[in-house]
């Protein structure tokens, strides 16, 4: 693997994206990676470890691979307070009450922390879940609108060609957090028309 090339390319697409410019190591990367990249963040800094395969990819979908990891990076990062934010405040102005109204009927304390935790874990997830799906469009947007909408078709392609072999709970994740690639298409028509097939 040239992981010099990776890197020189990784900066001129994050300059080319505005963005951050991770660090690139080389390193294990989970078999549900099937982009053979893995992001982390180190006291907020992103960094991107390429795992064994990444170079058997075609040329078209390593270049997605790393815009889609730089995007998500950025969006991930910058969008830290908004999801604090969307996840606190309604979480506290419906809980509050709700724990209020557990005491003042004198629940037991398991029925009223039980409420809480439910509550909790379900807000967190939807949360979570809204905020991953809309980083996908967004995404896809933004590396259509700069590399062109056949990188974004690619990167589909690879999804839809490898989602078979994921563990089923990463399908399930896949699922229940990221836009389904039906629904990318659609959304990539609505803005760029209908994909053209060479």
């Amino acid at each position: 693997m040239d992981l010099d090339r990776i890197s020189t390319r990784t900066a001129e697409l994050a300059e080319t994206f505005g963005v951050r410019t991770p660090e690139v190591v080389a390193g294990k990367v989970p078999a549900y990676a099937t982009e053979r990249l893995r992001l982390s963040f180190r006291l907020g800094q992103p960094i991107l470890t390429v795992g064994a395969g990444f170079d058997d990819l075609p040329p078209i979908e390593q270049v997605g691979a790393l815009a889609n990891a730089l995007l998500v990076a950025n969006l991930v990062r910058t969008g830290q307070t908004k999801l604090a934010l969307a996840f606190a405040v309604p979480f506290l102005l419906i809980c509050f009450p709700l724990l209020y109204l557990c005491f003042y009927h004198g629940y037991p304390a398991w029925v009223t922390l039980s409420v809480f935790a439910a509550f909790y874990v379900i807000w967190h997830l939807l949360t979570v879940g809204l905020r991953l799906r809309r980083i996908g469009y967004r995404v896809d947007q933004k590396v259509a609108e700069v590399m062109g909408r056949e990188v974004v078709d690619a990167m589909i392609d690879h999804d839809i060609r490898n989602r078979p072999s994921l563990p089923a709970l990463a399908r399930l994740y896949y699922t229940i957090y990221w836009p389904s690639e039906t629904q990318r298409t659609q959304r990539l028509d609505a803005t760029f028309g209908p994909r053209t097939t060479v």
